[in-house]
């Protein structure tokens, strides 16, 4: 018989074995079954996570139908062989393949598929965007908006620019975009190949003005990246970027080439979306090299714009105001002794004048942000165009493209009914819009010709983006009075300044040349000087003192010597007689102060002009000096002591600068040396 002792001892070693086994089981069952619930802790983790630094959720995307393949363009994926993917690659991961017949293929990233904004921000610190609210000017808003002039944004468009192209077929262009700073920026530059091989897009489903905005900007990135990108100089532009890039500039009636309208008004975001457009909340949305120094130098004209937009609506009134005087007031000699008008308008010159000298210090800023070497030899290059440019002096072929741009078929052509000059008098008054005005030109066959023979393609010539494409700048100088003509009709200028109107958006030509026929504040600041030589000197002869009958005051459009003033507006006006009262000199003083504030105007003007040659001098002409002095001579040969737009730079803009000065109304006087000394004129 076995010992009962052992046996007990034996039993309770096994009991204890069977029970450890027992636990160490149930341990591997609970913890596999508690796996899934903490990987999906941690996978909810990693959700909030990329929540709050990622992009904002946007609306679902609906994935792509699927496009058949064509037998000249084949569609394939390329595999990542990554280890630490398996072997396999991710949907977010895919890239765009070269083919060896030269297409790309056409599948979209899943990035593309589920974003089209950048993130925004709230900044509490940020000033908010003011919108100011005006009344009773509605002529004054009806013309502004007939010709897509902002009341807050003046020649910025009143929505911020589309960010990114909703529409399947373009998530191409945008990708490329995306990496255009890198391929750019790689040893030797390697841009030139995907440019290259891009397909032909068609256009057609851009439908909206911001689609044609955005999808212009990125076509002329890609035209200036590939001529100017590396070395030799390309003489000819692909038909993948020639052919939509010519499409969609037909639509908008403007040159195909990168303009300030291009890489300025429509090439922004605003980081805090509440918050107003100035420096601490602009970010650019595409560039060439992705840089601080290159988006500085574009949102300073960003923010320049956003600041002088704040002068559009009180000139507007001005010009408005003397135009009711005139009509209602029964001629010009009786609206300048209106004195109520003309302190009215002195305020608002005072406020204008302020406004211009807040843009010069903006424009100032730019040494902040923008270092003057690397503007020279990084982003200035890129910007020229193609005439006037001792690099290309047989101007540039449009691939695909077979006919001139002068010759293309006009936007009025293209589209029956459309405005072929300024709009109604009706259409502004009741705020009726002529659709034709500023919309663009629906999608329509461009005769582009057939074959693939470059021979057979027109050089083209336009110039590159220059601050003279603005409208602002013109604007202010047409409201002033200041006369460039006889400086853009000689020899050197060639036109310049007239030709640069073809650079900017449709609606704002078209208002440049409607204000070209409505403008009268010179005319009227020129009758003031008059009046004002005339009371100094002891009245008018003819009506001094020679009436002592009272006008009639009932009547304020009736004719009135010129022996009275008048206050009031519009249609209450009351008379006072001019030999009594005082109301002489309070003629003279009113006249006086009018004519300081029109000067102040001229003289912030003129500072703006100054600044800007004082850029120009130190980012441009200082450059070409130290590379000269290094290298024995100018290495830029696609500008040389030009412009970006083609223009000898200080012979050009001094003339400028100068003519401003001439505009003053007092010059010769004290009052005018106390305005000039306020003026830099050290350039």
């Amino acid at each position: 018989m076995p010992d009962s002792k052992n046996t007990s001892s034996t039993d309770r070693v096994l009991d204890i074995v069977v029970q450890a086994t027992i636990t160490a089981v149930v341990m591997v069952g609970v913890t596999k079954l508690l796996q899934p619930e903490k990987k999906e802790k941690q996978e909810k983790q990693d959700d909030t996570h990329r929540q709050i630094h990622s992009r904002p959720s946007v609306a679902p995307v609906p994935a792509p139908r699927p496009r058949k393949e064509s037998t000249s363009s084949m569609l394939t994926r390329v595999s990542s062989h990554n280890s630490l993917h398996g072997g396999g690659q991710r949907e977010d991961e895919r890239e765009y393949k070269i083919e060896h017949n030269g297409n790309f293929t056409a599948d979209a990233t899943a990035r593309s598929r589920t974003w089209f904004k950048h993130p925004t921000w709230h900044i509490p610190s940020l000033e908010r965007e003011k919108i100011n609210v005006f009344s009773g000017i509605d002529n004054i808003l009806s013309t502004l908006a007939y010709f897509n002039v902002s009341t807050h944004r003046g020649f910025l468009p009143e929505a911020d620019p589309l960010q990114r192209l909703p529409q399947e077929q373009y998530y191409l262009w945008e990708d490329l975009a995306d990496d255009l700073p890198k391929l750019l920026s790689a040893r030797l530059g390697q841009v030139r190949e995907p440019l290259s091989r891009l397909p032909v897009i068609s256009t057609a489903e851009l439908r909206t003005e911001g689609e044609l905005r955005r999808a212009h900007l990125l076509l002329c990135l890609f035209a200036h990246a590939f001529v100017w990108g590396g070395t030799p100089v390309m003489e000819y532009i692909p038909k993948g970027i020639s052919i939509p890039l010519w499409e969609v500039s037909s639509r908008l009636d403007v040159p195909p080439v990168l303009m300030n309208m291009d890489i300025t008004l429509y090439n922004w975001r605003r980081l805090d979306t509440q918050a107003g457009l100035n420096m601490m909340n602009l970010s650019t949305l595409n560039s060439f090299f992705s840089g601080r120094d290159e988006s500085w130098f574009y949102l300073i004209t960003v923010e320049i714009e956003a600041i002088g937009a704040e002068a559009i609506v009180p000139l507007m009134q001005i010009n408005a105001d003397i135009k009711r005087g005139l009509k209602t007031q029964g001629g010009e000699k009786y609206v300048v002794r209106n004195v109520t008008l003309l302190e009215n308008i002195s305020v608002k010159f005072d406020a204008i004048a302020d406004c211009i000298d807040r843009m010069t210090a903006s424009l100032a800023s730019m040494r902040e942000g923008c270092h003057p070497f690397i503007f020279y030899h990084r982003v200035r290059p890129f910007l020229a165009g193609w005439k006037a440019n001792p690099a290309l002096p047989d101007g540039l072929k449009y691939e695909g493209v077979y006919v001139k741009w002068e010759d293309r078929p006009s936007y009025e052509d293209s589209m029956p009914g459309a405005s072929r000059g300024l709009p109604s008098s009706n259409s502004c008054r009741h705020g009726e819009r002529e659709a034709a005005a500023w919309e663009p030109m629906p999608a329509i066959d461009v005769p582009l010709g057939e074959g693939d023979d470059l021979d057979a393609c027109p050089a083209q010539y336009f110039s590159g983006g220059s601050a003279a494409q603005t409208a602002l700048f013109p604007f202010l100088d047409l409201m002033f009075g200041v006369n460039h003509q006889p400086h853009d009709e000689s020899k050197r200028s060639g036109g310049f300044i007239k030709s640069m109107r073809q650079y900017m958006p449709r609606s704002h030509r078209m208002f440049l040349g409607y204000m070209d026929e409505h403008a009268c504040i010179r005319a009227f600041m020129c009758a003031c000087q008059d009046a004002l030589k005339e009371e100094q000197a002891g009245g008018d002869k003819e009506g001094s003192g020679s009436s002592s009958t009272s006008p009639d005051k009932s009547t304020p459009s009736s004719p009135k010597p010129p022996s009275w003033i008048w206050k009031g507006n519009g249609d209450k006006v009351t008379a006072i007689k001019t030999d009594g009262d005082g109301a002489r000199d309070l003629l003279v003083a009113s006249l006086t102060t009018l004519c300081t504030s029109y000067d102040k105007c001229l003289a912030a003007l003129s500072r703006l002009r100054s600044g800007h040659m004082s850029l120009v001098h130190e980012y441009i002409i200082e450059q070409q000096k130290q590379v000269a002095a290094s290298t024995g001579g100018s290495i830029e040969k696609n500008a040389g002591g030009k412009g970006t737009g083609g223009t000898d730079l200080m012979h050009f803009l001094k003339p400028m600068r100068d003519n401003c000065n001439n505009a003053k109304v007092l010059k010769g006087s004290a009052v005018s040396s106390a305005v000039a000394n306020s003026n830099d004129d050290s350039c």
